[in-house]
């Protein structure tokens, strides 16, 4: 329940945290990778490469009800997108830096053969 998926022109998020639940349908996405990198007592450690879709927090919760458990996140982060990646990603105070009129330039990425 808590995505972007909308059902009725409403993201599901906004239907969740008003204690409204609607059926949702399966959807089937790819797990290409996950890597266990630590555990340390409750907490642990995944790294997950997934397909568009996959939703890592409905993926804990679901792992814990499996377990009998329940789990959730304490931190997400992407770390890339398509091509892209956080190790050629720009922060902001960089993007500040650069010269006035020129951040647009400096930060164009050219994507494929076109």
């Amino acid at each position: 329940m808590f995505s972007a998926i909308k059902r009725g022109g409403q993201p599901l998020y906004k239907l969740a945290r008003r204690g409204i639940s609607v059926p949702r349908e399966p959807r089937r996405v790819t797990v290409r990778r996950l890597d266990l990198l630590g555990v340390d007592g409750a907490m642990v450690r995944v790294e997950l490469t997934v397909t568009s879709g996959f939703y890592v927090r409905s993926f804990a919760a679901d792992l814990g009800e499996v377990l009998g458990c329940g789990a959730a996140l304490s931190a997400l982060r992407r770390t890339a997108v398509g091509p892209f990646t956080v190790a050629e990603a720009h922060t902001a105070t960089a993007i500040a830096a650069l010269p006035a009129g020129r951040a647009r330039e400096a930060l164009l990425v050219k994507v494929g053969d076109g």
